[in-house]
C-alpha cells in the first residue's frame, strides 16, 4: 500500500473519529434537553444526530472502500472486513501509531456513548411514565358531591363544601 493512500485513508478515519466526538456532544446536549423537557430542541438535536450518523457510515464505506481499491486487503469468502487494528498491523511506522491511536480513541467514544446512551434512554422512559400518569390523571372523570340542575342553580344535595359543613 502506498503512502498517499494511506494518508488518505488516516484522513477518512480521523473525519470519523471527529464524527464521533460531534456524536458524543450531541448525545451529551441531548440529556440536558430531555431534563428540561425541550421538545423543539430535542428534535433538532435528533435531526443532527441522524446527519452525523449518515456522514460516519458514508466516511467509514470510504476508507474501507479505499483500501480495497489498494489491493492491499481482500477479505476470503465468510471473513470480515479489515478493521483499524488490521490495516494499523499492516501499516508502517508512524502510521500504523496513528491508526493505533485513532482505534483507541473510537472505543473510548464508543464507550462513553453507550453509557450517554443507556441514560438518555432510562430519562425517556422514566418522562413517558410521568406523562402517561397526567394524560390518566387529565382523562380520568372526577367525581363530585354538588352538580349544576337544568335551570343552573346548585343542587346542594350532599355537598358539604355547599352546605357549610366543611
Amino acid at each position: 500500500m502506498e503512502l498517499s493512500d494511506l494518508t488518505i485513508i488516516c484522513q477518512l478515519i480521523r473525519s470519523q473519529v471527529r464524527c464521533y466526538q460531534d456524536l458524543l456532544s450531541l448525545a451529551k446536549e441531548e440529556r440536558q434537553i430531555l431534563a428540561v423537557r425541550n421538545r423543539g430542541r430535542l428534535k433538532e438535536i435528533m435531526d443532527r444526530q441522524a446527519l452525523v450518523l449518515h456522514e460516519i457510515t458514508t466516511l467509514e464505506r470510504s476508507w474501507r472502500r479505499q483500501v480495497r481499491q489498494c489491493g492491499q486487503y481482500r477479505p476470503a469468502a465468510g471473513e470480515p472486513d479489515i478493521t483499524i487494528g488490521t490495516l494499523a498491523a499492516s501499516a508502517p511506522g508512524e502510521t500504523a501509531q496513528a491508526l493505533r491511536q485513532m482505534r483507541q480513541e473510537l472505543i473510548s467514544i464508543h464507550q462513553e456513548l453507550k453509557q450517554i446512551n443507556d441514560a438518555n434512554v432510562t430519562l425517556l422512559e422514566k418522562l413517558q411514565g410521568q406523562n402517561h400518569a397526567q394524560i390518566r390523571l387529565y382523562l380520568t372523570p372526577r367525581r363530585t358531591d354538588g352538580s349544576y340542575t337544568r335551570q343552573g342553580t346548585m343542587d346542594r344535595a350532599g355537598c358539604a363544601v355547599c352546605d357549610g359543613r366543611a
